[in-house]
């Protein structure tokens, strides 16, 4: 995450309490979304190259696709 005051009134002390707040939020996020996502494939039944890049042994770092 960047910090930055880019915008008129953005605040820094702020943008460093998001910042220290991210990975956990994300942690939540991703977690979230992951159990949706095996959801949906039970209910079609169908899996796709996403499921098969969560489920590789490797870590799964790009939350983006979910």
């Amino acid at each position: 995450m960047i910090i930055s005051d880019y915008f008129h009134g953005d605040s820094i002390r702020i943008g460093l309490i998001q910042h220290d707040c991210y990975g956990d939020a994300l942690g939540i996020i991703f977690n979230f979304d992951v159990k949706k996502h095996h959801e949906a494939e039970r209910v079609v039944d169908v899996r796709t190259e996403l499921s098969d890049l969560r489920d590789e042994p490797s870590n799964f770092n790009d939350y983006r696709p979910l």
